[in-house]
């Protein structure tokens, strides 16, 4: 009796392993159908779906540059019709590394550009476009001009400076003369601080507007390792400041000496104005040889 059942019990086990060997068959050749139709709709929606179509390009608001010109120049990088007439161009196809380094080339006056790719249809780019640019030359060379280095916004140099560049020429730039020597070859030198950098590019901005004077795009950096400032002014005469010292507060004392003193009448008789100190004014006036001195706190 045993003996049937455990024959019985075989028989059942081999009749199982044999459907499932013949169902193994189908339920594998389905498994793959599907993944293959998966990918082919995958595909599809990649390449020929007119929804991932990019129909939208969307630019943040530029002063300098014409957002519609760089529009224009990124449809016309892109194909209208891609491989086996796939849609283009095609959203999640676009080459963002590609569009950013030509609206680079094309627009010397864009500093960055970073693009993101806004689902289903829509190119976000952001652009940064230049501001003033300082470029520092040695002030001992026999010809400055060949001796120039542009700075990066933290006063380190960057590269030789092109004078007849697209850069340089779309581009406003201060330029520094300073006593040191300089060389393509001392590429990543520090010059200047980035706080002296932007405190200066402030004064330089900003005079016209709170004394009402224009000054020389070229300065001199006094000494090395010096933070002092020597600019002109369009009425002929020299300014001296301390690139370290806070910028308004330096046009507040420069404003206020200069009211106090007379205004226009007084400044049409200067030669120099020296503001590095803070508790004390050193100026010149034309056809006299001593400096004359003002204290702060008297003229402010």
């Amino acid at each position: 009796m045993v003996r049937r059942v455990k024959k019985t019990h075989r028989k059942k086990q081999g009749r199982i392993k044999e459907v499932k060997k013949r169902h193994f068959p189908f339920v594998r050749l389905f498994y793959y159908v599907a993944l293959i139709g998966f990918i082919v709709i995958a595909l599809y929606t990649i390449f020929f779906s007119p929804s991932l179509k990019l129909k939208k390009i969307t630019i943040n608001e530029l002063k300098r540059i014409d957002a519609q010109e760089v529009k224009e120049e990124i449809w016309q990088l892109l194909p209208e019709e891609g491989l086996l007439g796939a849609q283009r161009p095609n959203l999640l196809l676009t080459s963002q590394g590609k569009i950013q380094k030509h609206v680079e080339s094309v627009f010397p006056e864009i500093e960055s550009v970073t693009i993101e790719k806004k689902i289903p249809d829509t190119l976000l780019v952001n652009i940064i476009e230049r501001g003033t640019m300082i470029i520092a030359c040695d002030a001992n060379s026999s010809s400055i001009q060949e001796s120039c280095m542009i700075l990066n916004t933290k006063g380190v140099t960057q590269k030789k400076a092109d004078f007849s560049s697209a850069l340089l020429k779309s581009n406003p730039y201060v330029q520094i003369n300073i006593n040191e020597s300089l060389s393509a070859k001392e590429a990543g030198k520090k010059v200047i601080s980035k706080k002296q950098y932007d405190n200066i590019l402030f004064i330089l901005k900003e005079l016209p507007f709170t004394i009402g004077i224009k000054v020389s795009s070229e300065i001199q950096k006094t000494a090395v390792g010096s933070a002092h400032i020597r600019l002109k002014t369009d009425e002929g005469w020299e300014l001296l400041f301390d690139a370290e010292q806070e910028p308004r507060v330096i046009l507040e004392i420069l404003n206020a000496f200069l009211t106090a003193k007379g205004g226009s009448a007084f400044r049409s008789q200067l030669t120099e104005v020296d503001i590095r100190l803070t508790d004390k004014i050193f100026y010149r006036i034309r056809n006299e040889d001593e400096k004359k001195v003002s204290d702060v706190k008297n003229e402010t």
